[in-house]
Order: C-alpha cells, then structure tokens, then sequence
C-alpha cells in the first residue's frame, strides 16, 4: 500500500496541506512569502506534487528547487513550514512511522 492510501488517501491530504497553507498565511514569519501569489494555485500544485510522492498520480509540474529559488525562503521560514506539517500529522493523529 502506497504512503497516501495508509495516511488515508486524498481526502487526508487535501487537509494536511489545506492546514499548513492557513497556519503559513497567518503566521507573521511566513506570510509575506505569499503575497504575490494566489494560494489557491500554489495548495493545489503542492497537493498534486505530494500525490505523486506519496504514491498516487504522477506528478508533472515545475521541479521544486527551480519553483522556489526565486523566492528567497529563510530557513527559519522552511523550519516554519516543516514545524506546521508536524502539527497537522499530529493534529489528524498520523502514525509516526508515517510520517
């Protein structure tokens, strides 16, 4: 079974990383990396992409490194990032070894 059937398929990620997109939004340290764009989009792009790594459809969009380069994240905005998709795996009660 692929990683996106045992977290529980599309509907699970869909809010993992609806969650993540509304803490980053919000989040003072975060939100000015998405002023200039349209969430919408950009939530959509990053659940096709995670599908495809988790085990589902494909993904064939933009690779990440060249998508996001010109952006300018900080690491402290990546760990902010990676802090609320831990918080959401908690939050929907993940097992570890899952995430």
């Amino acid at each position: 079974r692929t990683l996106s059937l045992r977290i529980g398929g599309e509907k699970v990620l869909r809010e993992i990383v609806i969650g993540v997109f509304q803490a980053l939004t919000e989040a003072s340290e975060t939100k000015v990396l998405f002023r200039r764009f349209r969430v919408e989009v950009l939530r959509e792009r990053i659940i096709a992409y995670l599908r495809g790594e988790w085990g589902g459809a494909a993904y064939y969009g933009p690779d990440l490194w060249v998508g996001h380069a010109h952006i300018g994240i900080t690491n402290p905005q990546f760990d902010a990032m990676i802090k609320q998709y831990s918080v959401m795996f908690d939050k929907l009660r993940l097992p570890k070894q899952e995430r």
